[in-house]
């Protein structure tokens, strides 16, 4: 589909789309009447161009559907940020736990949530980028780290060894 872009007043992008002639397979054998498709009833005319997934609602369901998808991305993040808090509370009882054994989770989540509320004023994704960065190079340190272990274990290594799946404390998430 040949189309053009251009920015109209509003600041929203609008596409001018011209008359699109498409002929399928079964007419070019002489098995249709088929003979042009045209996107729009009128070609150069403007159509506005979405940009959020509100903007798709609004589209889709008039009357209530950007209302209802912001409130479906807004649940959706709430309960991402929950589970990642919660997440980084057990992973800290887990690690730091023996150093503070008066400290149950709930604490160590408190902590994290002290922790992590300031980057969430952040303004720049520069910052964000560094912490991807070290987060990158982390995960590629204990990857190393776990395979240089195989290899210095690796006969004291057996998935004979290995002790029984148990279902009941897999921790399994479904997202």
């Amino acid at each position: 589909i040949d189309c053009l872009y251009e920015k109209a007043d509003s600041n929203k992008y609008y596409q001018l789309e011209k008359e699109v002639n498409l002929q399928s397979d079964f007419q070019k054998s002489g098995g249709s009447n088929f003979s042009t498709f045209s996107s729009t009833s009128d070609p150069g005319r403007r159509v506005k161009m979405y940009e959020s997934y509100p903007d798709i609602g609004e589209r889709a369901f008039p009357r209530i559907g950007r209302q209802l998808v912001t409130y479906i991305i807004l649940v959706e993040m709430f309960g991402a940020l929950t589970l990642y808090v919660i997440l980084v509370g057990t992973n800290l009882t887990q690690i730091f736990g023996s150093l503070a054994p008066s400290m149950d989770r709930t604490l160590w989540t408190l902590v994290s949530v002290v922790v992590l509320l300031p980057f969430t004023f952040n303004q720049k994704m520069s910052v964000v980028l560094w912490f991807g960065l070290v987060a990158a190079f982390m995960l590629m340190a204990a990857l190393i780290s776990i395979i240089g272990m195989c290899f210095a274990q690796g006969s004291e290594l057996s998935p004979f060894k290995m002790p029984p799946l148990n279902w009941a404390t897999l921790p399994l998430s479904i997202a």
